[in-house]
């Protein structure tokens, strides 16, 4: 595979592309050989040239009604959106992608929603308002929710009013899958705003999602830690508790 890897350039890639285009419907694609040449290492060392003429054929495929031509252009949108300059490039991109992820029954409009999310070095003003609007659409899976919501809380530009609406959303909607997930990643990011602070405060309340909080109070710097010292003690201490949850709760204020 490191050899496929090394073998492809712009020109081959583009020639896929061609090819695909301009197959009989019916002519499968050859597997193989599109995930050795498209993927994070070939296209992320595509010219800034390369990439313009690919991307056109890439959105051809995007929006073609060939099943096998969505996703030959879902898997290059895929590796270049790990491209540091994703966020300039795939920009006329965008489109496309949402009108996957606007499709409930398509098959890739998880992997759109993470796309749509996931442009570096940060998400678009298009995407977060995309992924905003998809936030609360019925037809979400769970994991489909969570890929809008952690995409948009690790935006280091969001504005508090976005990470406001997504943890507002998120806590009504009552979900612990969601929830539990959305708690590890404000872990992950060592949230300080008090909207995200709040968030975690709650989810003590619930035995689904407490575990979920204390680790992610555990995460947070040893200043904001304070502020979860008294639920912390009260679990640690409750003999009711299962011996999971309390040992979770000793460890996080022995750390402290």
């Amino acid at each position: 595979m490191a050899a496929l890897f090394c073998q492809a350039n712009g020109t081959e890639i583009l020639t896929l592309f061609k090819d695909a285009l301009s197959q009989s419907p019916t002519e499968p694609l050859k597997e193989p050989e599109w995930f050795g040449k498209v993927n994070e290492n070939t296209v992320g060392v595509l010219t800034d040239g390369e990439l313009a003429s690919i991307l056109p054929l890439a959105e051809q495929c995007l929006v073609s009604a060939r099943p096998e031509l969505k996703q030959a252009g879902i898997l290059f949108m895929l590796a270049a959106v790990m491209r540091p300059d994703s966020a300039k490039k795939l920009t006329p991109s965008m489109s496309a992608l949402e009108t996957i992820a606007s499709d409930p029954g398509s098959p890739l409009k998880n992997t759109a929603l993470y796309i749509l999310g996931s442009t570096r070095p940060t998400i678009t003003p298009g995407a977060v308002s995309s992924l905003l609007g998809h936030l609360p659409d019925n037809d979400n899976t769970p994991e489909q929710t969570l890929t809008i919501a952690t995409s948009l809380l690790e935006d280091h530009n969001a504005q508090p009013d976005t990470l406001k609406k997504v943890l507002i959303f998120v806590q009504s909607n009552s979900n612990p899958i969601l929830i539990r997930g959305v708690l590890a990643e404000l872990g992950l990011q060592r949230k300080r705003d008090e909207n995200s602070l709040d968030f975690i405060a709650a989810a003590f309340d619930n035995t689904a999602t407490r575990r979920a909080a204390i680790g992610a109070v555990g995460r947070l710097d040893r200043d904001v830690r304070m502020r979860f010292l008294n639920q912390l003690k009260q679990i640690a201490n409750d003999s009711d508790e299962s011996p999971e949850i309390r040992s979770a709760a000793e460890a996080v204020l022995v750390s402290q």
